[in-house]
């Protein structure tokens, strides 16, 4: 069925980014087809506030990096709809081992990041493109990540994956711009989302006040080091002063292991204060004496 409300899907829409990007385009007058994978009651909620807002939705279980799956969705979206105008390429996934563990990293577990993060969305683009082209005003928006184009700590198939993304995206725009369809990214920072009813911060597994410190250190661009509870700081002069600055308010008490908004503003302005040109680099053994000096 076709209608005259223009329509929007929104990949892994049960939670966080996906969620929102769902309920912002429900409230512009949107149609929304909620593309989940597992999460089927919290892909409800999302559908119960989408209707709220006055859109009619589409609830569709399906996995971005199976093309069978992706073509029945498109299909399904097409029966339901009529039309698609916007399609939020969100769905995303990761695993908890972070960078310096890489070499833990099955095939598997690589293969499943790449297969979600990058050819999901490609086939998604792929089959939605033809549904696109008949719209007058077309755009697609895929949830890229800053740690695209400056990785950190996060697990090393995210941080390429959201690399590979960032190129795909600049390629579809070029590929998609003849036909009048718009192609952008939004590279996000620091997301909270629940996850198996615990809080955690972007796709990293944080376990400690000092992994978080060494996180910290690393996303301003320094090297962190804690050697039987003592902390070494290492990098330019400007970069150590401002994490000593942090490391006061952090050992005063003043921020708790469960303010995560003050930790993520923290972050944010280190990252507004300190040159771009600093070295990025992590590690989680004994530095070598010539670098802590």
């Amino acid at each position: 069925m076709s209608t005259e409300r223009r329509a929007a899907l929104v990949t892994g829409a049960s939670t966080g980014i996906g969620r929102a990007e769902a309920i912002a385009l429900a409230r512009a007058g949107y149609d929304i087809a909620i593309n989940y994978s597992r999460s089927e009651d919290e892909a409800r909620k999302t559908a119960e506030t989408c209707e709220q807002a006055g859109a009619a939705t589409l609830l569709v279980r399906c996995d971005v990096s199976d093309e069978d799956d992706v073509r029945a969705m498109i299909e399904a979206i097409k029966a339901r709809f009529g039309r698609l105008d916007v399609l939020c390429n969100n769905a995303g996934t990761s695993i908890t081992k972070l960078a310096w563990e890489f070499e833990k990293v099955t095939a598997e577990e690589w293969d499943r990041v790449f297969g979600v993060n990058v050819k999901g969305v490609f086939l998604v683009t792929k089959h939605a493109t033809p549904l696109l082209r008949q719209s007058d005003d077309a755009c697609i928006v895929n949830t890229n990540s800053f740690v695209g184009a400056r990785p950190g700590p996060q697990p090393l198939p995210y941080s390429a994956s959201k690399g590979a993304l960032w190129t795909m995206t600049k390629a579809l725009a070029g590929a998609l711009g003849r036909s009048g369809i718009r192609v952008n990214g939004v590279a996000a920072q620091h997301v909270l989302a629940a996850t198996g009813g615990k809080t955690k911060m972007a796709a990293m597994q944080l376990g400690s006040d000092d992994e978080w410190f060494r996180m910290l250190a690393n996303q301003a661009g320094c090297w962190y080091f804690s050697n039987d509870g003592k902390s070494v700081i290492v990098n330019q002069p400007g970069c150590v002063k401002a994490l000593e600055t942090v490391k006061k308010i952090w050992d005063a008490g003043l921020l708790g292991i469960g303010d995560w908004n003050g930790k993520l503003q923290l972050i944010t302005r280190l990252q507004m204060y300190l040159s771009p040109g600093l070295s990025n680099g992590l590690s989680n053994g004994t530095p070598p004496v010539s670098r802590a000096k």
